[in-house]
């Protein structure tokens, strides 16, 4: 739902609801009759104190995971009524949305937090407030991948090699082909080993192609009707069989070359925000109504060109998957309206962003109008001037196979020291990508970006992490900030945000020298 309100009434209200099993309750921090379409409506009873303060962070540039903390509801139980509804009810992890908004009108409100009833000891009561612990939803949407649903069973593979026992089956994303950087292949698993032949499985779900077959590091020639070859390959199931060729689980590796997961319609999944799609919908069990289509659609157009891959065999928790994917495609995973919402670090155009001036913030010292503002250069310390990256992870022999080195020499000569920060890149693979993306790193943090803290009038209220707003005040004049922290007082409705200044550090776009035209950039 799209918040609308114009940030001048001042008639602005938080919402909290209980979706229980039966009945959704409802209440605002005081009696409200909201309009909800055309003709339904509801009632929120003012039982929510004044008060509070909701706190949501968009995580590090290098650890970008937003959270939101554990937020306590309290509700007014002074005639005991509240205590009846636990009694008689069931709150242990039922969804309860937060929404912030204006007036009566149900379309001015945007949710802004979904989370679930904490349990055990997420409910408390005495005579005067009930108070649920309310934890953030998407606690949840996480999972260890690969799946443990999807390992090697005997029950489903009987004659599976000992030492693949109860193990993942794996997850391809990307290119792997022997065409792909450094012709990196992956280890296949021997489901059924016999002396006339041997059966391999690659991945737990299908493969878009497979263009080579290797034992030890040396392709396999073996043709079709030849006393060795490959036969019943079925890229459906990722299996093949090896026909006269002998397997010794103890000292032979047999791998392939091949194309991952694909989409429906045969499109391999390798641009971050298909691959980010994908692990939210397949694997950890989102719908499509769970994600912003339209903000996924865009990622996909901005970051074209930039493929990833990566084996997932070793059980890895998805959150951990998902950031090292971010991170290397400089992406930030907001939650917006109940949704996951990405969005590319790049500066956005200046129509989509909101101004802020010197009304818009808050004073701390009314008599002597002093503002609550403060300025902090790189708080985070994320400043280099050297990066050494390791990138093309060989699946087999679990070690990078290339390595570079990019530093930025004028600030090594200004600041008299040289600064390093290592990079290990999981998911991109290819040189040029791979360098391009420390050249953007090294443009943002070969300089210490300013960060500023600012408390900011209702206008700004229902601003999200990730967005992009414009300063003016103190030494900025209409400079870029991208908000990686907010705390919005439930109280005053007032938000403290911290942002980062990406529009000096020239965070977007850039163009090498002898581009023939910005779009080249």
């Amino acid at each position: 739902m799209s918040f609308s309100a114009t940030g001048q009434s001042g008639d602005f209200h938080y919402l909290v609801e209980f979706l229980l099993d039966s009945t959704t309750l409802t209440y605002a921090d005081e009696d409200l009759s909201l309009r909800d379409g055309a003709v339904t409506g509801a009632f929120y009873s003012g039982r929510l104190p004044p008060e509070g303060t909701l706190t949501r962070t968009l995580g590090t540039f290098i650890e970008p995971r937003e959270s939101v903390d554990a937020f306590d509801v309290p509700i007014d139980n002074s005639d005991n009524s509240i205590a009846e509804l636990i009694n008689n009810g069931t709150f242990a992890n039922r969804e309860v949305r937060i929404w912030l908004g204006e007036g009566n009108n149900k379309a001015n409100y945007s949710r802004v937090f979904t989370g679930f009833v904490a349990h055990p000891n997420g409910v408390s009561w005495d005579e005067r407030q009930a108070r649920f612990t309310v934890i953030d939803k998407r606690i949840k949407d996480r999972k260890v991948l690969p799946l443990a649903a999807s390992k090697f069973t005997t029950d489903i593979f009987p004659n599976i090699e000992k030492k693949n026992k109860a193990t993942p089956i794996p997850i391809v994303y990307g290119n792997w082909s022997s065409l792909a950087a450094s012709g990196v292949s992956i280890p296949c698993v021997c489901t059924d080993q016999r002396a006339t032949g041997s059966s391999f499985k690659v991945a737990g779900h299908s493969l878009k192609g497979i263009d080579r077959y290797l034992k030890n590091a040396s392709v396999l020639t073996g043709r079709s009707g030849a006393s060795n070859s490959i036969r019943g390959v079925n890229l459906a199931t990722s299996t093949f069989d090896l026909s006269g060729y002998t397997y010794n689980a103890t000292s032979d590796t047999v791998s392939v070359n091949c194309q991952g997961l694909q989409s429906a319609n045969g499109t391999l999944y390798e641009l971050p925000g298909d691959i980010l799609r994908n692990l939210l919908t397949s694997y950890l069990g989102l719908t499509t109504s769970d994600i912003n289509g339209s903000s996924f659609n865009e990622l996909t157009t901005k970051t074209s060109g930039v493929s990833c891959r990566r084996f997932i065999k070793t059980e890895t928790a998805s959150d951990t998957v998902i950031t090292e994917l971010l991170n290397e495609t400089q992406v930030d995973l907001r939650f917006v309206d109940g949704q996951y919402d990405p969005k590319f670090r790049k500066l956005d155009s200046s129509s989509t962003r909101t101004d802020y001036q010197e009304s818009d913030i808050v004073l701390i010292d009314e008599d002597n109008e002093q503002a609550d503002f403060h300025v902090t250069y790189d708080p985070d310390r994320f400043y280099t001037n050297q990066i050494p990256a390791n990138y093309q992870y060989d699946p087999i022999d679990a070690k990078f196979l290339n390595a570079t080195t990019l530093n930025n020499t004028s600030a090594i000569l200004r600041d008299e020291a040289t600064v390093e920060r290592v990079m290990n890149f999981y998911w991109l693979f290819d040189k040029t990508i791979v360098e391009n993306r420390i050249r953007r790193e090294l443009v943002v943090f070969s300089t210490e970006p300013p960060s500023i803290d600012l408390t900011l009038t209702r206008r700004a209220m229902l601003k999200n992490l990730g967005d992009q707003v414009d300063i003016t005040y103190n030494i900025f004049d209409n400079n870029s900030f991208q908000i990686r922290r907010m705390e919005t007082n439930l109280g005053t409705m007032t938000t403290r945000i911290q942002a980062y200044d990406i529009f000096t550090d020239s965070w977007g776009g850039w163009a090498a020298d002898g581009s023939p035209a910005w779009a080249a950039a």
